[in-house]
């Protein structure tokens, strides 16, 4: 179902990425985790790098702007894998690592009997201004949500969020960082998030004891979430947190608010739908929802009861482009 769009604000049209550096952040230090014939031949792939995938018995791939690249002269051997875990210590329980001051993503790849045969490595770039389009509804009330499939910078756009709100909430604004993907590995959280209190939940599964945790004891004005619905009963504490007052910014998976809507793992964020009955039994947790179609391609809808109320209905829902468009 195509969405039905209204003319945007046009200050609010300009391009969030001209102007901005958006080199890969600290890409030395992800080198440095690289064996040498490695490193020579990934200097070779660095136009728009997202990820390099180092598996074993597999030639080396880059994704370059979501085209996979493959090396067929690299073929990867267990030493490459090994020389990688070496280099950045090892895995936590989720199968993830990462690089102390930098955004930058270790997943491993394990085999049946849980040994590593594999490294993808996600390339994070801060791109500082990013969310300034967005700044007018950031700095007003009511919740909102993100919604966007994977590669299309939700987290970056979060991380850049968070540095908004701080401005003017400081440690008010509480990033709950699941997996340091919002501010990095290490006690000290990358400096992206400007003043913002960045909490680290060490398991996945217990987003939602973090998230309550958060709630009784460091009172924020702001709480923001990344990955929302998969970790335990997260989404329950959300709406409890959201119902007292405290603004939410979350991100959901999804390519769009139909998908988000259709997901009864959200329902409860979504007004409690009854698909069979075509209606929603509560408000919303959220009052906005923003949806994610590409790097600076957005789409609010300003009054998502309004929204999910037409999805229900198999009606369009009204929305507000936001970024630049071609």
């Amino acid at each position: 179902m195509d969405s039905e769009f209204t003319a945007a604000d046009p200050e609010l049209t300009h391009d969030p990425f001209a102007a901005i550096d958006v080199d890969i952040d600290a890409f030395e230090e992800v080198l440095e985790t690289l064996p040498f014939h490695i490193q020579v031949v990934t200097l070779e792939h660095l136009d728009d790098l997202q990820e390099i995938r180092i598996i074993y018995g597999y030639p080396l791939v880059f994704n370059q702007g979501g085209k996979m690249i493959k090396r067929e002269d690299v073929r990867v051997t267990k030493r490459d894998v090994q020389h990688v875990r070496d280099k950045i210590g090892g895995f936590r329980a989720d199968w993830r690592a990462g690089i102390n001051g930098t955004l930058h993503r270790f997943a491993g790849v394990p085999n049946r009997y849980d040994s590593l045969v594999g490294v993808v490595i996600r390339l994070a770039r801060a791109i500082p201004g990013i969310a300034e389009p967005l700044r007018p509804y950031l700095e007003g009330d009511g919740s909102i949500m993100l919604v966007g499939s994977p590669g299309t910078g939700k987290t970056s756009l979060l991380r850049d969020v968070v540095r908004v709100i701080a401005d003017t909430k400081g440690q008010a604004c509480v990033a709950v960082d699941t997996s340091n993907e919002i501010g990095g590995d290490g006690d000290v959280p990358h400096p992206s998030l400007g003043d913002a209190l960045r909490v680290q939940v060490g398991v996945p599964s217990r987003q939602g004891e973090v998230l309550r945790m958060v709630i009784a004891n460091l009172t924020p004005e702001v709480l923001v979430v990344d990955e929302l619905g998969y970790h335990g009963n997260d989404v329950q504490h959300i709406e409890t947190c959201s119902r007292r007052g405290v603004k939410v910014l979350a991100t959901l998976h999804g390519e769009t608010l139909r998908d988000v809507v259709h997901n009864p793992a959200f329902w409860p964020l979504v007004g409690n739908v009854r698909l069979d009955e075509r209606r929603r039994v509560s408000d919303t947790v959220f009052k906005m929802a923003l949806e994610l179609h590409g790097k600076g391609q957005w789409v609010l809808y300003p009054d998502l009861q309004a929204a999910v109320d037409r999805v229900l209905l198999d009606k369009v829902p009204e929305g507000v482009k936001l970024g630049i468009w071609t």
